[in-house]
Order: C-alpha cells, then structure tokens, then sequence
C-alpha cells in the first residue's frame, strides 16, 4: 500500500468499515423472519422455496465480479453505496409480493446487494487494518454479527408489537438509509491492495481455504433462511418468535467474534479451526433432534459459538499466504465464502425436500467434522 494512503485512513475510514459490514448484515438478517410468511403467501414447499432462495446467490454471483472491478477503478466506496442502497430499496417489497417470479426478480437485486457491499467491504477492511497495523478482521466480521442480531431482533419485536411484515420491512431500510448517509464520507475511494494485479482461478491452499470458507458460510445462510421454518413448522413456534432462533445464533457469533482474537492467540489458528468445527457440528445435531423449542435454540448458539471465527481465520490465512499481494487471495477466500451464504438455503431446500429439515441440518454438522479435520493443516 502507498504511504500516502495510509496517512488517510484513521478513525473516520475504521468507523465507515464496521458500517459496512454492519448493513449486509441487517439487511439479511431482517430477511430470516420474513421467510415464513413468504413461504406461506406464495404457497410453495420446501423445494420451490429452495429454488427462490437460489436467487439471492445467483444476484450476488453477478455483482461480486462487477463491484470487484468497480473498486479497482474507482474505490470501495461507489460499489458500496450503491449495493447498500439497491438492499434498502428492496428489501420492503418482500414484505407483500407473493408472485414467485416477482418474488425471484426482488431476490435477485437483494442477492446483487448483498454481494456488492460484502465482497468490497472485506477489501476496505484490508486497508484499514492495514493502516492501522494490528488485526482487526475478527471485529470487522463481528460487526456483521452485531447487524444480525439487530435486523432479525427488530424484525421479530416489530411483528410482535402488531407491524405488518412490510412495515418491518420499511423500519429496517430506513435504519439502513441513516447508516449510507452518516458513514458515506468514510468509505475509501482509492483501489483496494492487491485488487489491481491480475487476478487468476486461485489455487493450492487459496482454493481450500474458499472452500472451507464456503462450507462455513453455507452453515450461516441456512442457518439464516431456514432456522424460522424449522421452528414454526417442526416445533410449532408461533410467526412473532420463529426468528428467535436466528437471533440466538447471531448473538452467540457475536461474542464469539468479539472475543476471536485473544482466543486465537492463545490456542493458535489451527486449535481454534479444530474445536470450531466439532463444537458447530455438535450444535446442528442438538437443534436437528430435539423435539423443544428451547433445546433448538440452544442449539443454534452452540452454532453461532463454534463457527464464529472459522470465516475470519480463513480470510486472515490467505492474506497471509501473499502478504506483498493480499488482495486477489482474500477476493477469492470471501467471494467463495458468501456464495455459500446464498447458495446453501438452496441446498437445504432440495435436500429438506427430498428428506426431511431436520436431516439436512445433520449433514451440514457432517461437513462440519470435514472441516475441523482439513483445516488445521491449511491455516497452519
């Protein structure tokens, strides 16, 4: 990074990161309570509802590429703003729509949101850290966390208060307005490291680190979009509590993240990615088997506590992996980890559909034990 643009970068331009990463967060999370009742308006079964959420990833497919090439040229503060702003405009539509192709269409501009601000606020993050010499990526993906207590906490409180779902909706992109227009200012408008070399299909343990990352991110996205159903339809949750279970989840990853550093520094990357896994993989064996409310939840933040740092770490390892270079490792680690986030409901709607959602929790807790299994060996 040039001297002059870390003279730029102070409190301003750290406070703008965590916004970023603050908005993708609330803007999904305010999704999860919302999917029942899509779901129920539109009529569909497990399968054609894992077909619609396929949309989301398919959005964020295409804009992830573009919003690359935009902060090459231009800095991470267009491709922010814009995909924060297209997920606060579309975000209330969901709240009425119960067309499937409307439906589809809407999800696929938030899907192309999403994946704008997530990808481009990992490579302001780099800079910031950067600047700022000591590791912060842990407390940056915290703030993610943060926003998704406070979106599907919000949502939840405001259909028990008596809102309708697009009244919830319309709270939440207004929140996500006063964030664009406080912290715009923040946002950096010069390339991102390491984005301007030529970027290649990454290989060897970049490759393995994104496809760990993907498994981890696939947990949350379902984690995320399937955790009120299974509440509602399996345990019989009422509608105003079935995003209870996202929100426990979201809180546990939270202090998890908070706390992910000094964790990681005492018991070392390898450990931390070791016990992760099995302690994640446990939790979807707790919520897939129990038969009460509580139990599940319980479960989901016994989730959240073992997969909050596994996404930081595999972000870290890779920019470790070209440390003149970082940018391309890292674009390739979080491009294929928030594909999982978005891909990953869709899987678990087949596989819902074709077993039951229930199973499909148990094989995500499998693909947990692969990964503390594999990844010690590539983050070491």
């Amino acid at each position: 990074m040039q001297a002059s643009l870390v003279s730029e970068i102070g409190i301003e331009q750290r406070n703008a990161t965590r916004a970023a990463f603050l908005i993708p967060g609330i803007g999904i999370s305010a999704w999860a309570p919302l999917v029942p009742f899509v779901k129920e308006r539109a009529g569909l079964n497990e399968g054609l509802l894992g077909l619609l959420l396929l949309c989301i990833g398919l959005g964020s497919f295409v804009a992830m590429p573009v919003a690359t090439r935009v902060a090459k040229q231009a800095g991470c503060r267009l491709p922010i703003l814009v995909g924060a702003s297209l997920i606060a405009s579309v975000l209330p539509l969901l709240g009425f729509l119960s067309n499937i192709y409307a439906l589809a269409a809407i999800l696929l501009l938030f899907g192309m949101g999403l994946g704008a601000v997530e990808v481009v606020a990992n490579f302001q993050a780099v800079q910031v850290e950067q600047a700022f010499d000591r590791p912060m990526m842990s407390g940056f993906h915290g703030m993610w966390s943060i926003g998704g207590i406070a979106g599907a906490t919000a949502v939840s409180i405001a259909l028990w208060l008596g809102l309708t779902a697009v009244q919830s909706a319309l709270v939440i992109s207004i929140v996500i307005g006063a964030l664009i227009a406080v912290y715009a200012g923040g946002l950096i408008q010069s390339p991102a490291p390491g984005v301007q070399e030529r970027s290649s299909f990454p290989r060897g343990v970049v490759l393995l680190l994104g496809g760990l990352s993907f498994l981890v991110f696939l947990a949350e996205g379902s984690v995320l979009d399937w955790s009120a159903v299974f509440l509602r339809e399996s345990l019989s949750v009422e509608p105003a509590y079935a995003g209870l279970g996202y929100g426990a989840f979201a809180i546990a990853m939270t202090i998890g993240r908070l706390k992910g550093d000094r964790v990681v520094e005492v018991i070392g990357r390898g450990r931390a990615v070791l016990y992760g896994g099995l302690i994640a993989g446990l939790g979807f064996v707790i919520t897939a088997s129990s038969e009460f409310a509580a139990l599940a939840i319980l479960g989901f933040v016994v989730i959240g506590i073992g997969s909050s740092n596994l996404a930081p770490i595999f972000v870290s390892s890779a920019g470790a992996r070209a440390p003149t270079a970082p940018g391309p490792a890292i674009a390739a680690v979080t491009a294929m980890g928030y594909s999982g986030v978005v891909i990953g409901p869709a899987l678990v709607g087949f596989l819902a559909h074709g077993l039951t959602l229930a199973w499909s929790f148990i094989v995500i807790g499998l693909l947990f034990g692969l990964i503390a299994m594999s990844a010690r060996w590539a983050v070491r």
